[in-house]
């Protein structure tokens, strides 16, 4: 029966093709234009250039092999639930397996699309680049697909900022239901990590929407995610019949040990780590693949080599403790007292990894060294040399040189005090350091007519070079200020010195911002930020003068 299946499949694909052969190119233009305009997030899929930048990786060889073996009979199976819903703890390894997942679908030409959601990046997190992207990708994917949404999007080119249940319609139910029987069978979505998208609101639009009309498409939806309240709480009220649930941390913490145990011998080298300390690292993991990874980039050194005064500091005994985190806060602990107890350190040395810590953890998208810097009130070399020994829990893009945490479970660590003790991150007096210095810098940077135009009558298409322009105008730094000081500032406490930095910028500069968005085209950005100033403000009653302006 499988074989017949997958027969009849590739003859669909087949049959498509010789049927759209003869689409000629200005047809395609037009098609790649039309998908394009949809702004789909080119970083999202599964193996992106980002997915490499943050060691994005398959499950070690020989481990995994029951889950990833469920899930992919489930994939085959066509009396299944669409969706399958697989929620573990942070560090449970859901990436990894959502990856190797995806890359056993490509192998049989049966993965639709990917989005890979990522608090590392702006776009990867945003819940309404979804299904733009789902849709991008499946017309990549399909040419008879491709074909009818050109057509819908010829007639209603908006969708792509639309809700994400019009969205969802128009650009996924509408042209399967147009090409079902051009469409192979056992075609599967993979979204990964739904719970890292910014916008708890949409993540649960996204759910509600899915579990309504994914029953009904010829495809199925494999979701992985933390198990959130807002979403845990979404999937358990729907019936069986609809869903699959694979709950990752509940998994016999025997079978993951000896993976966790498989995977260490892969990447650290047997001949400079015994087989006894293997065994104690597998132990200390827990069922925490985080714990292993985190391990791993600690103890080891640039070349392959292991640092021995780590690996004893790492297998040091402990204190016991019941705590479901305690191991990985150790580990964290451990790096972050080698990175800020150091001899070599002065005082104001050892301050500014801490603040550089601080700091990455409550930026709201990853930033240059040189923004970080600026936000801090820093150099940037004395921000490259904190960075230096903060590599086991801080990323620096090679492509970018931007800085971000690698993974999930660090700010968690970071911004929970009994957890962290004396590395806890003061959430709002840290942001109350950045919006003072956001203020700064667009009194510095922003100006009347920035990119320096001939004329305010033509409209910005119409201005030659405008892109250079503005790149030229705005840098990184700024471009993450103007977008991005609202965030800080409503995650501070309402101190005098910020509302009076807030009414300055409010009297003087709001124009010159508003025309640096508008350049940049995120016009929307500034409304949004407005509109929690507006709250903020409020519960603040001491400031009528400003809520008035």
């Amino acid at each position: 029966m499988n074989a017949y299946r997958r027969i009849e499949s590739l003859f669909r694909l087949l049959q498509a093709d010789t049927t759209l052969s003869v689409w000629n190119t200005v047809d395609e233009h037009l098609a790649n234009t039309r998908i394009e305009a949809l702004s789909p997030s080119k970083l999202a899929a599964h193996n992106s250039m980002l997915g490499v930048e943050v060691k994005r990786r398959a499950c070690a060889n020989n481990t995994r092999i029951q889950l990833l073996r469920k899930i992919n009979d489930w994939s085959r199976d066509p009396d299944a639930p669409n969706i399958y819903w697989m929620n573990g703890m942070a560090g449970t390894g859901k990436t990894t397996i959502a990856y190797t997942f995806s890359e056993s679908l490509k192998a049989r030409k049966t993965l639709g699309a990917s989005f890979f959601c990522s608090r590392t990046s702006g776009e990867c997190r945003d819940v309404s680049r979804i299904i733009p992207t789902i849709a991008y990708q499946l017309a990549r994917y399909s040419r008879p697909f491709q074909v009818t949404l050109t057509h819908i999007l010829g007639n209603d080119p908006d969708i792509g900022i639309q809700t994400i249940t019009h969205q969802f319609e128009r650009l996924i139910k509408e042209p399967l239901a147009g090409v079902k029987d051009a469409m192979p069978t056992g075609l599967v979505i993979v979204i990964d990590a739904l719970d890292e998208c910014s916008n708890t609101e949409g993540v649960g639009m996204m759910l509600d929407m899915l579990f309504r009309m994914a029953t009904s498409l010829p495809l199925k939806f494999f979701v992985t995610s933390r198990p959130e309240p807002s979403v845990h709480s979404r999937v358990l009220a729907q019936p069986d019949r609809t869903r699959l649930l694979f709950v990752l941390h509940e998994i016999e913490s025997s079978l993951v040990q000896a993976d966790i145990e498989v995977y260490l011998r892969e990447e650290l080298p047997v001949d400079k780590v015994s087989d006894t300390q293997l065994k104690q690292l597998a132990e200390l993991a827990g069922s925490l693949f985080i714990y292993a990874a985190t391990a791993i980039r600690f103890i080891r050194r640039a070349g392959g080599s292991i640092d021995q005064k780590r690996l004893r500091i790492v297998l040091s005994p402990a204190k016991g403790s019941g705590r479901q985190y305690a191991e990985v806060d150790r580990l964290y602990t451990s790096i972050l007292a080698d990175a800020t107890e150091s001899s070599d350190l002065d005082v104001d040395e050892k301050k500014q990894v801490y603040v550089v810590v601080w700091t990455a953890v409550c930026v709201r998208e990853p930033v240059t060294i040189k923004t970080l810097a600026a936000i801090i009130g820093s150099e940037p070399d004395n921000i490259e040399a904190a960075l230096g020994s903060l590599f086991s829990v801080l990323h620096v893009s090679e492509a970018t040189s931007t800085v971000s945490t690698l993974h999930a479970s660090f700010p968690d660590f970071i911004f929970d005090q009994a957890r962290s003790d004396r590395f806890h991150c003061n959430e709002l007096e840290i942001n109350q350091t950045i919006a003072q210095h956001c203020f700064g810098i667009m009194d510095q940077q922003l100006r009347f007519n920035l990119c320096g135009l001939e004329s305010s009558f033509k409209y910005d298409h119409e201005v030659d070079g405008l892109a250079a322009r503005v790149s030229e105008a705005i840098s990184p730094t700024l471009s993450y200020v103007i977008g991005h000081w609202g965030d800080h500032l409503v995650r501070s406490s309402a101190a005098e010195s910020l509302k009076t930095l807030l009414h300055g910028f409010l009297s003087t500069g709001l124009l010159f911002w508003m025309e640096a968005l508008n350049l940049k085209g995120i016009l929307s950005v500034g409304i949004n930020a407005l509109l929690k100033l507006k709250q903020w403000l409020t519960v603040d009653s001491s400031t009528p003068d400003l809520q008035a302006q």
